[in-house]
């Protein structure tokens, strides 16, 4: 019989940095992380990783066109959490992402988890190697 985590094995992170969707750098930084994680040999890659940034902007790329076809917005877009309260409720507000709300009653992210999807875990010797080099790529 063959174990599950030959096949599919998941990495989970909490990750309490991207404050900001605004934050050129702090944004580019994220998603350089998230690349290398996904780069390392025993990732699948991007296809298969689960990260609730990737519907959410997608989301709120489509709301900032759709403002722009009305003339409400003619401004390049930049990824922002101005649509974060539409999305948290449409996916009935999961766990895997923490928030608050400010001064000004405006939901911020405070921490939320996302997960890469590895291949060749079936010893635990792999999964200690694959979790330390993923370990060291996020506290860079």
């Amino acid at each position: 019989m063959k174990n599950s985590t030959t096949d599919c094995y998941g990495t989970t992170s909490w990750i309490t940095v991207l404050r900001s969707l605004r934050n050129k750098h702090e944004y580019d930084r994220f998603y350089d992380m998230v690349t290398s994680l996904e780069s390392l040999p025993e990732s699948y890659g991007r296809n298969r990783t689960l990260l609730w940034l990737i519907p959410y902007e997608k989301l709120d790329r489509q709301t900032a066109d759709l403002m722009e076809y009305f003339g409400y917005d003619k401004n390049k877009y930049v990824p922002s959490y101005d649509n974060l309260d539409f999305f948290l409720e449409y996916a009935g507000y999961p766990p895997t992402i923490r928030f608050k709300k400010d001064e000004k009653n405006k939901t911020v992210v405070t921490a939320f988890q996302f997960t890469i999807i590895s291949r060749d875990m079936a010893e635990w010797a792999n999964r200690a190697v694959f979790e330390e080099q993923c370990r060291d790529i996020i506290l860079k």
